[in-house]
């Protein structure tokens, strides 16, 4: 694939993300800042698909450390066709398309009815198909790709897309079995497409005919170096390498929470297992209650609240004392969320009234219904932001149906950072 050297006439390019369920076509790739992490969706949706939380990781971890903030600086939404649910494979098309999007490159991918990908030069746009996992230095990895399945899913989509004249390219690992290799090399040889196989980011790059910046060169081995890259001929600016570090908590910990975000975070939350040191017994009983004991999650700042969520990080926690009938919970910065522990020795349903529903990540956490929580179990619930001056209801229901209730009252926000 030639890119070319006009920037009005490069090449524009499309990506095909193919799954042993069908083929997604890459949509587009946004940065959104005021979110908390980057995500998947689908096209036209907001939710993100299951495999974002992984998502997320690969650009604020591996992406974000060779690449630098020019090609990761997040968070990001990568919208497609279809859904990816499980495994590795999507990474290599995440990190071409990533690649392209830095450059000014990508356009969503056309579908057999040619219906997108408008190249911008009058010429149709390019289609890299590509599958395969990466390692730390973004490095494709061999695997076991059912690459049989997705040649045979695929051959339909793009017949179809040569016979439109769209280019394709077809990236996969380096170090394939040879049946793979057999099946690859006959739908290339059917389609018209060009096999590459690359085992390091400078060849993805010699394969997409980009140009990769020499301090890049660091990620690989000397015999990988951007010497042994087939010259692209293009004008694109170098991407600067990054430092794993300095993006460990990269996806904007500091923005808002944004809706798209809330089942991002949610799926990032701690194991509710993690007591912190906390006891069986609670608060003893209000009104002869069962016991059931609401802990108060908190960190440092609302910064620090954030960034433990984002690296799945435990929250302190602090037992909250019942009184004259109430949990009183202070409320400040660092309030991250609330524990409701069950202390008693059976099963019981605990449930919050609505008030509190605004302020939570997970809008729709089972304390909201009724949670059935298991004896010396808890469910958590993380705020979105500090809610203050604000008082709901907990309804406590044991097996043979006898109900109470207590109100749980936060206090008038502070605005200390500390604990």
């Amino acid at each position: 694939m030639t890119v070319g050297s006009d920037r009005a006439t490069r090449k524009r390019v499309g990506v095909l993300l193919p799954t042993t369920g069908g083929i997604a076509r890459v949509v587009a790739l946004k940065a959104r800042p005021r979110l908390p992490a980057s995500y998947l969706a689908l096209k036209g949706d907001f939710r993100p698909l299951k495999i974002s939380a992984d998502y997320h990781r690969f650009v604020s971890g591996p992406l974000a450390a060779v690449l630098g903030d020019e090609a990761a600086g997040g968070p990001f939404e990568l919208s497609l066709t279809g859904d990816i649910d499980t495994g590795r494979s999507w990474e290599l098309p995440a990190l071409i398309t990533h690649l392209l999007a830095a450059r000014g490159l990508l356009v969503e991918c056309p579908d057999e009815n040619d219906t997108a990908g408008d190249d911008g030069s009058g010429q149709p746009a390019t289609v890299i198909w590509a599958t395969g996992k990466v390692d730390p230095d973004l490095g494709p990895q061999a695997d076991d790709y059912a690459i049989r399945q997705k040649c045979r899913l695929s051959r339909p989509l793009l017949a179809a897309l040569g016979k439109r004249g769209h280019p394709i390219v077809i990236v996969v690992p380096a170090g394939l079995g040879a049946a793979d290799m057999r099946e690859l090399d006959a739908l290339g040889e059917t389609v018209q497409a060009r096999v590459h196989t690359a085992a390091s980011l400078p060849e993805v790059c010699a394969a997409l005919g980009i140009e990769l910046a020499a301090g890049e060169a660091d990620v690989a081995t000397a015999s990988q170096a951007v010497a042994t890259a087939e010259p692209s001929g293009t004008d694109i600016a170098p991407v600067r390498p990054g430092k794993w570090r300095r993006h460990m908590l990269a996806g904007g910990l500091l923005g808002l929470f944004g809706l798209g975000a809330i089942a991002i975070l949610a799926s990032y939350w701690s194991d509710p297992s993690n007591e912190n040191g906390e006891r069986n017994g609670g608060t003893g009983g209000v009104n002869s209650m069962p016991q059931v004991q609401i802990s108060r999650l908190h960190a440092e700042s609302r910064n620090a609240c954030i960034s433990r969520i984002m690296t799945s990080t435990p929250l302190d926690s602090a037992p909250i004392a019942a009184h004259e009938g109430r949990f009183a919970v202070p409320a400040s910065e660092g309030l991250c969320g609330l524990r409701v522990r069950n202390g008693a020795s059976e099963q019981l349903s605990i449930g919050l009234s609505g008030e509190l529903q605004q302020f939570s990540i997970q809008g729709d956490n089972a304390l909201f219904r009724g949670a059935d929580i298991a004896a010396n179990d808890s469910v958590d619930l993380v705020f979105s932001r500090p809610p203050a001056d604000i008082a709901a209801t907990l309804t406590v229901r044991d097996g043979n149906g006898k109900q109470w209730q207590v109100a749980i009252e936060l206090s008038p926000l502070k605005t200390e950072g500390g604990q």
